[in-house]
């Protein structure tokens, strides 16, 4: 019940800093620009990024554990995003999906609430 009202309060927030936040496992509609960041190895590639005003940046998760997308500050989390699950021989499954459109200016920096050796910064310009 607590998560469920931090996540609200999360999209809430968001919502008023010009986010627009999507948790989803497929792949969603977007006709502006996007980006991808991939989480493996206990690191976010690129950890330094710079995008345009509008872009969906959409994060997957590789690592071999949970991680998180949580912005240092009001804006986006994601929760926990699963790790791939199966052998590695065509019988993976895709990990945690998370994305988010970015239609304010700004500096959003972001880190894994599991790891304190995660983090990240995206300029939105």
């Amino acid at each position: 019940m607590r998560r469920n009202l931090l996540s609200c309060c999360a999209l809430l927030l968001a919502a008023c800093s010009g986010l627009s936040v999507t948790n989803q496992t497929g792949k969603g509609g977007n006709t502006g620009p996007t980006a991808s960041v991939t989480i493996q190895d206990y690191s976010y590639a690129p950890s330094v990024m710079t995008v345009q005003v509008g872009t969906k940046v959409t994060w997957t998760n590789h690592g071999p554990s949970s991680h998180s997308v949580t912005s240092d500050s009001i804006g986006f989390d994601s929760g926990a995003l699963d790790a791939p699950t199966g052998n590695g021989y065509g019988g993976m499954t895709s990990g945690g999906l998370f994305q988010v459109t970015f239609t304010t200016q700004g500096t959003y920096k972001y880190h894994c609430m599991f790891h304190a050796q995660m983090h990240a910064t995206i300029t939105v310009q």
